[in-house]
């Protein structure tokens, strides 16, 4: 009974010990993530939020540009374009009408085609064939980008209109989903919602990294992106801007002149 009682006690303790530490790790991320006197760290409905230049440059910083397809995973048969404009999003922009055809591709087979043939055998098409059949510009991947980004938007502030967050918290999600699908950050979200409708930072702030894997493997580059976004999501401009200068300097420079850092 004894033995019981100490192990009680010892339970007891160590609860006590790990709901202190929470605390101050709660208090202390709120510090970093909010405040009334810088603009994007002022809470608001993400109904009212609109995304800002910032999650576009992490995007295109991770993502690269490519003017001709690249396999996606590497060394597998599916791709993506652009700023990892995956091949079956193109087929469904084309099939949309959002996307023309003409702008990615001048190959004989796709002539005369209507948008539903053309888009049917872009998702079908394997990367073997299609490195050499599409090409693109700068400017039509930056328009795919943001019509992609539109579209994930669209999808936040339908299933979490009343969710309480910043416009960096915003902006690192918006990124976050890009990469790792919607479904992930729905993952991500999942019981993390307070009653109140803010996030739990101190769930968010130690559960972001672990999406750093692909096809069951560690995956360092998006390791570095999860860090990325963390430190967007708090407010960490400084962290943030050290990581991504290794990565991408011109992305920094964009990102430098927007925050005014």
């Amino acid at each position: 009974m004894k033995n019981i009682n100490k192990i009680l006690i010892l339970i007891f303790i160590i609860s006590v010990i790990l709901y202190i530490r929470y605390r101050r790790s709660s208090v202390m991320l709120e510090k970093m993530a909010y405040d009334n006197f810088d603009p994007r760290k002022k809470i608001k409905e993400i109904k009212e939020i609109r995304r800002s230049e910032i999650a576009e440059y992490i995007i295109i910083a991770f993502e690269g540009f490519s003017s001709v397809p690249y396999a996606d995973p590497p060394k597998s048969n599916t791709w993506s374009i652009g700023y990892g404009t995956f091949h079956t999003t193109l087929a469904e922009l084309i099939l949309d009408r959002k996307i023309n055809i003409n702008s990615i591709t001048n190959n004989e087979n796709f002539k005369n085609l209507d948008n539903r043939t053309a888009a049917e055998k872009i998702k079908n098409m394997p990367f073997s064939e299609a490195k050499n059949v599409f090409k693109i510009s700068e400017s039509t991947a930056r328009t795919m980008l943001r019509i992609k980004l539109d579209e994930i938007e669209k999808q936040i502030k339908i299933k979490y209109p009343n969710l309480k967050i910043t416009q960096n918290m915003y902006d690192a999600l918006l990124s976050f989903a890009y990469n790792a699908g919607i479904g992930s950050l729905d993952t991500l979200l999942k019981g993390r919602i307070r009653k109140d409708n803010t996030l739990n930072l101190v769930a968010i702030h130690d559960i972001i990294t672990f999406y750093s894997f692909a096809n069951k493997k560690f995956i360092l580059a998006l390791y570095r992106r999860r860090e990325i976004e963390r430190d967007l999501f708090f407010g960490q401009y400084y962290e943030m801007l050290d990581k991504l200068k290794k990565i991408n300097a011109l992305a920094v420079e964009n990102i430098r002149k927007t925050l005014g850092v």
